[in-house]
């Protein structure tokens, strides 16, 4: 038989060792150690064992100095380590398995029972590695993909003509999108979607939106058609559970007129003189729920230096360590002083942190803001 499994032996009584070989030889590659310090040395050395037969009753270190020793070392403690031992009391065992250990087992040897419980670890901590390696290749290839997503999201054409914006992703890949983009005839559209979730699963469909924003807007078709397009395309993509809460603005090329769809985001809020002068609220589905829907927009009519704002929950529903939200209310009066005192959008990320105070941000933090 290949004996691929390593077991390491530390114990102090030679009996016990012959009757351990016997029951386990034919199977396993077998190491021994007539003591603690023995053992230690034998476990760094090399390859690690798969698993360790370890008696608790030795001289100079016993047992549970032993296990202690391996559990407190990184490159050791996950070794499945079983105790064997002639204590069989239920204070042994809990201290047995309050220290690491996986299992007991008391003398005299019952092969059958012995040959059966080192099956059974030797199995699950070979699952266990096999498992290890699969995460990592996961998180390795997880890299991969939040690298080239991050790479699309930041290569996407953006319009910056009266805009501001801010995004802080709360991974590497954020599932919030921002887009600005002006038509051929002057009108602009901005949008900013939010899709449920973040990281890659959420982002992974963002350039999708980008693309149809961006194109669909050079070809000069009105934002309510992109609108309708973007909701169709996320219908057939998108898996079950996943939708974008998303806002779009139309802005007529006489900059007197916003044309508003709210899909699922808190309140869009437009400024003049300083003042809050409108909020808009969601009054349809977010984007990627119902392919058929009849998308009628708000529409208002602005003056020269108006600014609407549209932004994520991660900024409303940030809470601090008392779990009050930072809310609508406070928004507000921070955008209010923002326009009066002719500051930048960074004020918003400051007033979060030390809302937050010390703690950390729960979702991506996106808001975006249009002067007419």
């Amino acid at each position: 038989m290949d004996k691929q499994h390593k077991i390491l032996i530390i114990d102090d009584d030679p009996f016990d060792i012959d009757v351990l070989r016997t029951i386990l030889e034919s199977e396993h590659l077998l190491k021994i150690a007539t003591n603690g310090m023995q053992g230690l040395k034998l476990v760094q050395s090399g390859a690690p064992p798969h698993l360790i037969l370890l008696d608790i009753m030795m001289p100079v270190m016993n047992g549970y100095e032993v296990c202690q020793q391996l559990k407190a070392n990184p490159e050791t403690c996950d070794i499945p380590v079983i105790f064997i031992t002639a204590k069989s009391s239920a204070e042994d065992e809990t201290m047995g398995l309050r220290l690491g250990a996986i299992d007991y087992i008391t003398k005299p040897f019952t092969p059958s029972v012995v040959q059966a419980r080192v099956r059974t670890h030797i199995s699950l901590y070979a699952a266990h590695q096999k498992l290890e390696e699969l995460t990592e290749r996961l998180l390795e290839e997880r890299e991969i993909v939040e690298e080239i997503i991050a790479n699309i999201q930041h290569s996407k054409p953006f319009n910056p003509t009266q805009v501001r914006y801010l995004i802080e992703p709360l991974e590497k890949t954020s599932g919030d999108l921002i887009l600005s983009e002006l038509r051929p005839d002057g009108g602009q559209h901005v949008m900013l979607g939010d899709f449920i979730g973040h990281g890659v699963t959420a982002a992974i469909a963002a350039p999708l939106v980008a693309d149809t924003f961006h194109m669909m807007t050079l070809l000069n078709f009105d934002m309510g058609t992109i609108c309708g397009k973007i909701n169709q395309k996320l219908c057939k993509t998108l898996c079950g559970g996943m939708f974008m809460v998303s806002g779009f603005v139309e802005l007529n090329p006489e900059r007197t007129q916003l044309r508003l769809w709210n899909c699922g985001l808190h309140d869009m809020f437009i400024f003049r003189n300083n003042f809050l002068y409108k909020e808009i609220p969601s009054t349809l589905f977010p984007r990627g729920i119902q392919e058929q829907s009849q998308d009628t927009p708000e529409i208002v009519s602005v003056q020269p230096r108006d600014r609407i704002y549209l932004y994520s929950d991660g900024i409303v529903e940030e809470r601090n360590a008392n779990n009050d939200i930072f809310g609508t209310e406070r928004l507000q009066l921070l955008l209010a002083q923002m326009i009066s005192q002719n500051q930048s959008l960074e004020i918003i990320q400051e007033a979060l942190v030390s809302f937050r105070e010390g703690g950390d941000k729960k979702d991506d933090i996106s808001l975006v803001e249009l002067t007419c």
